[in-house]
């Protein structure tokens, strides 16, 4: 399905296309499986299933998360700004987000 570069001090990361085909196995009841050679023993395969158990529930609010979220990309919002203000609880509130390109950019 997919290759990634695994590294001790990093967690793997999967491209956009890979990441759904894993999500949509995992709708179907599937158990992806990741496999990587053992750090202590190269000649040793370890491999991890991801569990599709109790995951039709979370997959859905996932992705009403994701149908109610804003219609901005990130390099949409990269150029925003937000201002703050100290209230007199100490405590600091947004005041404003610009959302123009800074003129030094």
């Amino acid at each position: 399905m997919a290759e990634l570069q695994w590294h001790r001090q990093f967690n793997g990361d999967l491209d956009e296309k890979s990441a759904w085909v894993m999500l949509t196995e995992l709708e179907k009841g599937y158990f992806p499986t990741l496999y990587y050679a053992d750090w202590h023993n190269k000649r040793d395969r370890v491999s991890v299933a991801l569990s599709a158990t109790n995951f039709k529930d979370n997959y859905y609010q996932f992705l009403d998360c994701i149908d109610n979220l804003l219609p901005y990309s990130f390099d949409d919002i990269s150029y925003a700004q937000l201002h703050f203000e100290k209230t007199v609880q100490s405590s600091i509130k947004p005041r404003a987000i610009n959302w123009h390109k800074s003129k030094n950019t």
